[in-house]
């Protein structure tokens, strides 16, 4: 059988997001006032950590020898990471509100809230048939799901990057805050198009093309929130 290096790169890929998640934090904490977005995208990076993580845990049953615990505890850390997944997009969706609609900030929290536990039900319900295959792993989800997944994504992360990327050519912006919104528009683009295909990726050349679309879309929305701060005044 053969080992499951890709699927293992999910868990340094969680480790990836959770150090930044500590950057972020640690320019979250250093503020003089609470600043919502900060503390959004850091539970944002934090919580796609996670999901990442428990996506790669079951695959290291392969690695020690029992393949015949591997789908049943592929089957929980598929639901289980998707339920962090699915609280990432709904403190997502809070970033764009916060910024035009902060009344209907709670709201838009709690429709994609409602909305992945709708989702996890299903999967729950079942039938999840993962199973590894040709150097990855088919996670094999409902149909329903997989109609469902990419639908919710684009509800969370495409009002994001349609903010950014508006903030980007709009007028009035200073050069650093422009570039950090472009940035972040361009690093929710590219999560958007890559996230959801994980589900249908058939072969590792595909695998490995969009997780490191997924990647690059997080390192780029890191750059922007650490390195292109609004200028200091005074």
């Amino acid at each position: 059988m053969s080992l499951p290096i890709l699927d293992l790169s999910h868990i340094a890929s969680g480790l990836l997001l959770g150090f930044l998640g500590l950057k972020i934090r640690q320019s979250y904490l250093r503020g003089e006032k609470e600043e919502l977005l900060l503390k959004y995208f850091m539970l944002v990076f934090f919580l796609v950590g996670a999901f990442q993580v428990f996506v790669g845990l079951p695959h290291l049953s392969l690695i020690f020898g029992r393949p015949d615990l591997f789908p049943q505890l592929m089957v929980w850390g598929y639901i289980i990471s998707h339920v962090c997944l699915f609280s990432s997009f709904a403190y997502t969706i809070m970033i764009p509100a916060q910024l035009y609609w902060p009344k209907f900030r709670q709201l838009s929290f709690g429709v994609i809230a409602l909305f992945g536990l709708v989702i996890l039900t299903l999967l729950v319900i079942g039938p999840l048939q993962p199973e590894f295959r040709g150097g990855i792993t088919l996670f094999n989800p409902p149909l329903m799901v997989t109609k469902l997944i990419p639908l919710l994504t684009m509800l969370s992360w495409g009002p994001t990057a349609v903010v950014f990327l508006y903030n980007a050519v709009k007028g009035g912006l200073e050069r650093p805050l422009k570039m950090r919104s472009l940035l972040l528009g361009i690093g929710f683009i590219l999560m958007l198009a890559a996230g959801p295909m994980h589900n249908i990726a058939q072969t590792v050349a595909f695998w490995f093309f969009i997780e490191m679309l997924t990647v690059a879309g997080f390192l780029i929305i890191a750059v922007a929130i650490l390195y292109y701060k609004k200028p200091e005044t005074g």
